[in-house]
């Protein structure tokens, strides 16, 4: 269980168990342990799926996700993932720029490549 406590994923969230119930079972948190899904999400409670719900915890808006996991010794469980929205978006924000100014770059080290051939005499292959 001390595995689940250490994932972060790169400060973005965290990972957490839960019964069939909805029950935390471990939690990076030790006060929420043993409280109900909905105890802490009384307006939206998410489902035990894999589906993406966005809920409001402490004045943030997080991500949430759950898989079963087969196996444990007591009951059916489900890791939950929580990850921070806004964090989760600028990540997602900050590729989509990258990508713009790699196409950028790449345009214009072709139209130098072109435009370097035509300076020196040489014509561009037909």
């Amino acid at each position: 269980m001390e595995l689940i406590n250490s994932l972060n994923f790169g400060g973005m969230g965290y990972a957490f168990l839960v019964n069939e119930q909805g029950k935390i079972l471990v939690h990076p948190d030790k006060a929420l342990v043993m409280k109900s899904l909905s105890d802490l999400y009384r307006t939206h409670t998410p489902k035990l799926s894999g589906e993406l719900t966005e809920v409001q915890f402490n004045g943030q808006a997080r991500l949430l996700t759950f898989a079963p996991i087969k196996g444990l010794p007591s009951a059916n469980g489900y890791i939950g993932l929580s990850i921070d929205k806004d964090k989760a978006y600028a990540t997602l924000s900050q590729c989509r720029y990258s990508a713009v100014i790699a196409a950028k770059d790449a345009r214009g080290a072709t139209s130098r490549r072109a435009g370097f051939g035509q300076h020196h005499g040489r014509q561009p292959a037909p």
